[in-house]
């Protein structure tokens, strides 16, 4: 009877041990899926960041670029007209106008782009993805033994 007993003992252990064993593994398991969505959420921002960066670069050369088109155009047009004096001094506060607008909207958009890159050091600084990952690495680890 005492056999038997100790018989039901081991069985009952295995049965816990190999449970325990399989629960180790499902946590893995869920530990390395958290820490590749985690990867992929980081590398996606960080791409999206880049490339919104990247579209607003072209939008503003294109509009630099507009810009400049039609000062050249304005200041060709004025002087094909201008023969008096007064449209020679409009033209020359015109240009005037002009240059400042173009400074300006330069000065904005290195505004911009600082507080672009300040926000995306932030976002990383406050994201912690490295920290998020060592504990999740740690875990996991622990899973494993």
């Amino acid at each position: 009877n005492l056999r038997w007993l100790s018989e039901k003992q081991k069985s009952s252990r295995n049965i816990i041990i190999t449970l325990t064993q399989l629960t180790a593994i499902k946590v893995k398991q869920t530990f390395i899926i958290a820490i590749i969505i985690i990867i992929i959420i980081n590398v996606a921002v960080t791409v999206v960041i880049i490339v919104i960066v990247v579209i607003i670069i072209i939008i503003i050369i294109i509009i630099i670029i507009i810009i400049i088109i039609i000062v050249v155009v304005v200041v060709i047009i004025i002087f094909i007209v201008a023969i008096n004096i007064v449209t020679v001094v409009v033209v020359v506060v015109i240009i005037i106008i002009i240059i400042i607008i173009i400074i300006i909207i330069i000065i904005i958009i290195i505004i911009v782009f600082i507080i672009i890159i300040i926000s995306i050091i932030l976002f990383k600084n406050n994201n912690n993805c490295k920290d998020n990952n060592l504990a999740l690495f740690v875990v996991w680890r622990n899973a494993r033994i």
